[in-house]
């Protein structure tokens, strides 16, 4: 299903280590709240095994910090996580995401609020006033029944204490095809090997400025790319580094 909506994908950039953008038909997208569907575009590793996915998240702030092309890099992830709200545990999909993530999307909170960078500042707590949720209006309805006490709950999530500050909107399920996320919290909550140049489990959604030219911005992002994998291969050596650099396609 999700091959059958994606109408291009373009190799680009010269060398080993190659950027790619998947641009998404905007019939997908536009069954999401997002502002500008068109504008938007995933950016991916491409190679012969099927890399797939973000680079590590150093990359991505390379990417966000140096970029010349978009007015937003956000980075996400979901996966299964541990919840327990009024001692009733079960486990949901969560998902973890930089703080300018609904900003990127133009996406609105149906009740409450979305969180913002400052959400998202601070290294294994998120924002300055403790680790915040953005639930799904799915999750907000079977869990909560809708109800607007839902804002403002307190809950354990991986044993940690967060507070609820919003419902997405009803059209909102994430953008994984198959995986409607539960909730979303920022990405400073996750554990920091997550956050490593070894981690790869990021998924990176970016909206480019009116009038870039795709080309040109997947150009600039495989440059930013090759010269990490470059430095990590000559210090760290990120595992299958020097696999993934035989087998790219150009």
């Amino acid at each position: 299903g999700f091959t059958a909506v994606v109408v291009l994908s373009l190799a680009l950039g010269i060398g080993a280590n190659t950027a790619i953008f998947s641009l998404i038909d905007t019939v997908l997208l536009c069954m999401l709240p997002v502002q500008k569907p068109q504008q938007l575009v995933f950016v991916e590793r491409f190679c012969a095994r099927g890399c797939g996915g973000a680079p590590p998240y150093p990359c991505f702030e390379q990417f966000r910090d140096r970029n010349h092309y978009f007015s937003g890099l956000s980075a996400f992830g979901a996966h299964n996580m541990r919840i327990s709200i009024d001692g009733r545990p079960e486990e949901v999909v969560a998902q973890h995401a930089t703080g300018n993530y609904f900003e990127v999307l133009g996406l609105k909170a149906w009740t409450g609020r979305t969180f913002g960078p400052a959400d998202d500042s601070v290294i294994g707590q998120g924002g300055p006033d403790g680790p915040v949720a953005v639930i799904s209006y799915r999750y907000w309805k079977r869990r909560f029944a809708m109800s607007p006490a839902a804002i403002g709950k307190i809950i354990q999530l991986e044993g940690r204490a967060v507070t609820i500050i919003g419902v997405s909107p009803p059209e909102f399920f994430g953008l994984q095809p198959g995986t409607p996320v539960d909730l979303t919290v920022p990405i400073m909550m996750a554990p920091a090997g997550m956050r490593s140049k070894h981690s790869y489990w990021l998924d990176v959604v970016g909206r480019l400025k009116p009038g870039a030219v795709p080309a040109q911005a997947g150009a600039e992002l495989d440059g930013i790319f090759q010269a990490f994998m470059d430095e990590s291969a000559g210090t760290a050596k990120i595992p299958g580094a020097s696999e993934t650099r035989r087998d790219i396609h150009i």
